[in-house]
Formats: C-alpha cells, structure tokens, sequence
C-alpha cells in the first residue's frame, strides 16, 4: 500500500440455518490473517498516515443479553493488550470513525480539534488518498457483489469521488503464501491428524465375504 492510504477488512458474516437458528460462525480469512479473532462483528483498518501505520480493530461491545448466547466478549482494553492495536472501537462506529478520518477530524475528543490523521487528509484533499479494500481475487463483468466490502466501496466512490478506491484481495493472497516456520508446523500437524485417522479406518475395515 502507498503512503496516505487505509486498508479496510470487514468482519465474517452470520449465516441464517434457519429462521432462528445460525451456522457456526467464520471470521472471514483476511481478519483471522491480520487480527487473529474469530470473534462476530470485528472489522480491522491499518492507516498509512504519510509513513506512519496505524491499526484499528473495531469490535463487538460488551452486551449481556448477547452473551447469553454466544458467552463472554472480551472486553476492549483485553483486545489492545492481545492484538498490539493502536484503537479498538465499538464497530457500529465504523462508518463514523470513516467519515471523521474523510473530512479530517478528530476522532473520539472534540471534533474541532486538529485531525487524527492530517497527512492522510491532505492527501484526500489533493486528490492522492486511497482506500483499499478486499473486493475478491476473481470478479466478473456485469455482476455486483453484495458483500460489505462491496457495498461501503460504493458508497466511498459516491461520497468521495477524488479518492482512489482499490482492491487489496490479490496483495492479501500473495502474502498468505508465504508461511511462517510455525503455520508450516500447523499445517504437518493437520496433515498428520488426517494421515493416522484415515490408517486407522482402513485398518478397522473388514474384507467382504463375497
């Protein structure tokens, strides 16, 4: 990514089984990649503002219905201390935080006060910002996905005409071929587990009569 651009990946979305009743949830790989949360409702953004990398995860706040279902929610300040991010924020603000750091201003204090991030916003303003996004590796013509990476891209493009929108899917898949001695070690370990358990079975299956 180039100076004065910000990457977003949204969150997995729920799945309906039925009319009350979901599948397991999946983080969606690019979260789970950069965060390591598998948690519902948790987005991720890295900000280059000018050369200096900001991180924020925007997460799920505390709700003690919810956990009834789901159990405990780590709270934010657990979430900074696990993950190394600069901001943890509730992700219903996800759009706000988005349109202070588009309009230059301050996030979370007065918004009169200076920008969070000013040389992003000069970039925005002379027409040299960019906003990434995980739009997919292979698209078709003619067709508009209905994702929210998809949707909020729209809206940036509308709202934002000067700001560069781009996808970073193939930047994402590129690193995530290159595997670390410990996810080289994960993966052995799996193949291994499948290796014995398909032995075992061939050993436990009986030859036919006839």
């Amino acid at each position: 990514m180039p100076e004065n651009s910000v990457a977003i990946l949204f969150s997995g979305e729920e799945q309906k089984r039925s009319n009350d009743v979901e599948w397991p949830f999946r983080q969606s790989n690019e979260v789970n990649y950069f965060t390591g949360s598998t948690q519902r409702k948790t987005s991720f953004a890295l900000i280059k503002d000018g050369r200096t990398v900001s991180t924020v995860i925007f997460a799920q706040e505390a709700d003690i219905y919810f956990e009834t279902w789901i159990g405990r929610l780590p709270d934010f300040d657990t979430i900074k201390a696990e993950t190394g991010a600069d901001y943890v924020i509730a992700d219903t603000e996800l759009t706000a935080f988005m349109s202070a750091l588009l309009n230059g201003q301050a996030w979370d204090t007065d918004r009169s006060a200076p920008p969070t991030f000013p040389t992003f916003y000069e970039a925005v303003k002379n027409g040299s910002a960019s906003i990434w996004f995980s739009l997919g590796r292979f698209r078709t013509v003619g067709e508009t996905a209905d994702t929210p990476a998809s949707k909020f891209s729209t809206h940036i493009r509308s709202n934002f005409p000067d700001v560069r929108v781009a996808n970073i899917s193939p930047v994402i898949n590129d690193m995530r071929e290159v595997k670390s001695a410990w996810e080289l070690e994960q993966l052995q370990r799996a193949i291994s587990i499948t290796t014995d358990a398909q032995i075992a079975g061939m050993k436990r299956i009986k030859t036919a009569d006839h």
